[in-house]
C-alpha cells in the first residue's frame, strides 16, 4: 500500500482527518468549549495507542495507552482540573463523568475531570507519574488519589515500578526525550482551546465530520464495540478505547460458611506461576473503566481460588515504610512546592474480602494514614468499612468496584468536606 512521507495508512488517515477538522473549527469560528475531551481526542488517541507511539513503552500497556490518551486530552481541552490516579481498583473506582455532574448539582462548574489509573500502580509509580512523566503545564489544580494499602506496602516487590523503570520509555524519559504527539497533531490551534461557548450540536457536527470511511472503521473495529454509555455530559456518546491488558488478578479473599462449604479452598500460586488471561478493557475518553460485572460470591470462587489473607500475595511481608513510603514523600514535598492538594481516598472493599487478617493489616494501614495526615499536606478520607458501600453489588469482585460502585464512590466524595472543592467556585466567582 502506498504511503504518504512514511507514515502507514492509519497514521495519513489520522492527520488528514485531523488536518480537515481543525480547519472546519477555525473556519467556522466555532471552539472546543467542553469541560471534556471532544471527539479530536478520542479519535487521535485511539489511533496513536494503536498505531503511533508517542514515546517508547513502559513495559506497560495500559500506562503507555492512558498517556496517549492523555497527551491528546490536554491537547484539545488544556489539564484536567481534577486528576484521578491510583491502580486498578481507581482506574474502575472513581467516575470523572459522575463526579462532575455531582459537583455541578452542588453549583460549581463543570469541571476537566481525568482518571489517569494505571493497573498495579504503587505508591513509586505514582511520583514517577506526576513527578516525572507528567510536565508542570500537564498538571491539574487537584489530585484524587484512590487506591488501598497494596500501594504502600514496601515488604513486598513492586513488579510495576520494577518494570517501568527498566524499560526503554524510562531511559529515554531520562536522557530527556518527552513524550508528545506527531508534529501534525502536537499544535492545535488557538481556535480550538476551550472556551464557554461549544454546544452540543457543535460538538456533534465535528463528530460527523470525523466520521471515518469504511476501510478506516474495519481497522479501528475492536475499538467501536458497543459498551455501556459512559461519555460525559459535555460530549456525545463515542465508543470507548479498547485497551488489552490483563485484569485486577482474582482478588484475594475469604467467603462466608456458606461458600466455604461449596469451595475448596487453595493457596495462591507464585505470582511468576500464575497464568492471567489478556482480554481486553474498555476505558472511555476520561481514562475511566466502567466494569459492568455484579460480584456473587459464590459463582465467583467456582472460577477463581480462594485465598486467604495469610497467603494474599499483596499482603506479604506487610511494611508501610520503606521505598512506598520514601516515594509518597517525595511527591508530597514536590506537589507542596507548587500549591496542587492531593487527596487520598482510601477505597471500599467487600466484608468477603476482610477476613481477620486483612483486617489486621488494614487497621495498621488506617493508622498510617492518620498519622501521615498530621504530618503532611496530604488529607485522607477513609471509605474502605463504610456498610453502605460494601455491598456486593457495587463490586466486580471482592475488591474492585464496578460502575455502580465507583458512582456511589464519586457522588460521596463530591459531597465531602475534606476535599477543597471551594477553590473552584472561588476562581468560577473570581471570573464573573
Amino acid at each position: 500500500m502506498t504511503t504518504l512521507g512514511g507514515m502507514n495508512p492509519i497514521h495519513q488517515f489520522v492527520s488528514a482527518t485531523v488536518g480537515f477538522t481543525l480547519t472546519l473549527i477555525c473556519f467556522q469560528g466555532k471552539v472546543s468549549n467542553s469541560s471534556q475531551p471532544t471527539v479530536l481526542s478520542r479519535l487521535v488517541a485511539q489511533q496513536l495507542a494503536a498505531n503511533n507511539p508517542v514515546h517508547p513503552s513502559f513495559k506497560s500497556q495500559l500506562l503507555d495507552e492512558q498517556l496517549a490518551l492523555y497527551l491528546a486530552y490536554t491537547a484539545t481541552v488544556g489539564p484536567p482540573d481534577i486528576l484521578i490516579v491510583g491502580s486498578s481498583r481507581s482506574l474502575q473506582g472513581v467516575d470523572p463523568t459522575v463526579l462532575q455532574a455531582a459537583l455541578v448539582a452542588q453549583g460549581y462548574p463543570q469541571l476537566r475531570i481525568y482518571n489517569f489509573g494505571i493497573n498495579g500502580a504503587t505508591a513509586q509509580v505514582i511520583d514517577f507519574l506526576l513527578r516525572r512523566l507528567l510536565t508542570p503545564a500537564q498538571l491539574p489544580k487537584l489530585i484524587l488519589w484512590a487506591d488501598g494499602s497494596r500501594a504502600f506496602n514496601s515488604g513486598r516487590p513492586d513488579r510495576t515500578y520494577e518494570a517501568i523503570s527498566s524499560s526503554e520509555g524510562f531511559v529515554a524519559l531520562m536522557k530527556g526525550k518527552r513524550p508528545k504527539l506527531p508534529s501534525v497533531l502536537s499544535a492545535v490551534p488557538e481556535c480550538n482551546r476551550p472556551n464557554a461557548n461549544a454546544t452540543q450540536s457543535n460538538i456533534s457536527s465535528w463528530k460527523q465530520a470525523l466520521k471515518p470511511s469504511k476501510s478506516h472503521r474495519r481497522l479501528s473495529l475492536q475499538c467501536n464495540e458497543a459498551a455501556p454509555s459512559t461519555a460525559p455530559l459535555t460530549q456525545a456518546s463515542e465508543p470507548p478505547i479498547v485497551v488489552p491488558i490483563a485484569p485486577p488478578s482474582p482478588a484475594a479473599s475469604s467467603p462466608t460458611k456458606e461458600e466455604q462449604a461449596k469451595v475448596e479452598p487453595v493457596k495462591e500460586a507464585p505470582a511468576h506461576t500464575r497464568k492471567v488471561p489478556q482480554p481486553g478493557i474498555r476505558i472511555d475518553a476520561n481514562g475511566f473503566y466502567a466494569a459492568s460485572a455484579k460480584f456473587n460470591s459464590v459463582l465467583y470462587y467456582q472460577k477463581h481460588p480462594l485465598v486467604s489473607g495469610e497467603n494474599d500475595l499483596d499482603y506479604r511481608a506487610f511494611n508501610l515504610e520503606g521505598g512506598q513510603s520514601t516515594a509518597l514523600s517525595t511527591l508530597l514535598t514536590f506537589l507542596q512546592k507548587r500549591q496542587i492538594p492531593i487527596v487520598f481516598v482510601n477505597l471500599p472493599l467487600t466484608k468477603t474480602y476482610l477476613d481477620s487478617t486483612r483486617l489486621k493489616y488494614e487497621k495498621q494501614f488506617q493508622t498510617y494514614l492518620q498519622r501521615t495526615a498530621t504530618t503532611t499536606p496530604l488529607i485522607t478520607i477513609d471509605l474502605s468499612q463504610i456498610s453502605s458501600l460494601q455491598q456486593n453489588d457495587y463490586f466486580t469482585d471482592p475488591s474492585h468496584l464496578n460502575r455502580y460502585g465507583a458512582a456511589a464512590v464519586s457522588t460521596q466524595l463530591a459531597t465531602n468536606a475534606k476535599i477543597p472543592w471551594t477553590q473552584f467556585r472561588r476562581v468560577e466567582e473570581a471570573g464573573k
